[in-house]
């Protein structure tokens, strides 16, 4: 591997890189199978509820941002929709969504994780979450609470509208109910597949 290229591979120290997989993979699946990997992941349903602001508002166009085109092509059409029909047309459309989901089972069935980590517990014990992660690729887990500091939601909250609420459940009280049953009918395998409970 070039270490000097960045693209999709996000260099954190020389032995260590987050594998962001896009489409088409950019990791092959022997180097999948080969490769120590902790899968952080996060509820899809969660994914969903994101996408609206992010779409809708707050995530930069271009094709370094936007490879698909996806977001320029919705965000008209959901600036002029309420939340729910918003949704609806995420839910029904998007290929970016799917594209994530896929992406999370791959690398869950291919790549064989020593550990899965929900987003859900880097929002609430982020200590613990990093300390997982590290121990999991075998390095130092010395600076885990600094690093629980710097990664915080508050400090990366500050200035910056992306982060919406930082509550990894709130996609509950968000998403209306005929949009979370259609998830469910339409990805259940999946959640189910990445340690997540269908509500319907």
């Amino acid at each position: 591997m070039n270490y000097s290229k960045r693209g999709a591979w996000h260099l954190r120290a020389c032995r260590v890189v987050m594998i962001m997989d896009h489409h088409p993979p950019n990791a092959s699946p022997e180097m999948l199978a080969r490769t120590t990997l902790v899968h952080v992941t996060r509820d899809p349903r969660g994914i969903l509820a994101s996408m609206l602001k992010s779409q809708r508002e707050t995530h930069p166009l271009g094709p370094r941002y936007d490879t698909l085109g996806e977001m320029a092509r919705n965000r008209p059409l959901l600036q002029n929709l309420d939340d729910a029909d918003g949704y609806r047309l995420l839910l029904e459309k998007s290929t970016l969504l799917a594209l994530a989901i896929e992406s999370m089972i791959r690398l869950e069935e291919v790549g064989c994780p020593v550990d899965r980590i929900d987003f859900r517990d880097i929002s609430t014990d982020p200590g613990n979450a990093i300390e997982r992660i590290l121990r999991g690729i075998g390095v130092s887990t010395d600076d885990v609470e600094s690093l629980a500091d710097e990664f915080s939601f508050a400090k990366l909250h500050q200035g910056n509208p992306h982060y919406r609420r930082g509550n990894p459940d709130s996609w509950q009280e968000e998403l209306p109910d005929d949009v979370i049953r259609g998830f469910e009918e339409k990805w259940g395998h999946e959640l189910k597949t990445l340690g997540y409970s269908a509500t319907t």
